[in-house]
């Protein structure tokens, strides 16, 4: 089953295309996987679904390490009693904790967040393994 394909003008851009009444041909771009854009200047050929897909990986893998980074370091700083860094890390990144609890509560409050999403990860995939296992040996009798 082949897609639908869309060619766009290499400088038209999306929103010229919606404000110029595309919008029935731009409503399924979302979520159909095979619908094909192409660039009718340069014949460049996208899926936008995927392209949706990648990006809010990519921006989930991104934050995801920058949130990592930063408690690493906050960490570190609150260890080695090194509070100018230590508040400096936690002003930038969650002011809130800074002025509502200080530099030690904030510490053993993002600690108690890490054990318990931990917790919740290490839950979801025993439930998951053992849903996986019911299922093999359940077909297996």
């Amino acid at each position: 089953m082949s897609g639908k394909i869309i060619r766009i003008e290499g400088r038209q851009r999306v929103e010229d295309i919606v404000f110029t009444g595309g919008i029935d041909s731009l409503a399924g771009l979302y979520h159909n996987r095979s619908i094909q854009v192409t660039c009718i200047t340069c014949a460049y050929e996208w899926y936008p679904a995927k392209w949706v897909l990648k990006e809010r990986l990519r921006n989930r893998q991104q934050k995801f390490d920058h949130e990592k980074r930063w408690k690493t370091a906050f960490y570190k700083a609150v260890e080695l009693d090194d509070r100018n860094e230590a508040a400096r890390l936690l002003e930038k990144e969650r002011a809130h904790l800074f002025t509502q609890m200080g530099i030690r509560r904030a510490y053993y409050t993002l600690k108690k967040e890490d054990r318990s999403s931990l917790i919740f990860m290490a839950s979801f995939m025993v439930l998951c393994l053992s849903l996986v296992a019911g299922l093999l040996f359940g077909f297996a009798t």
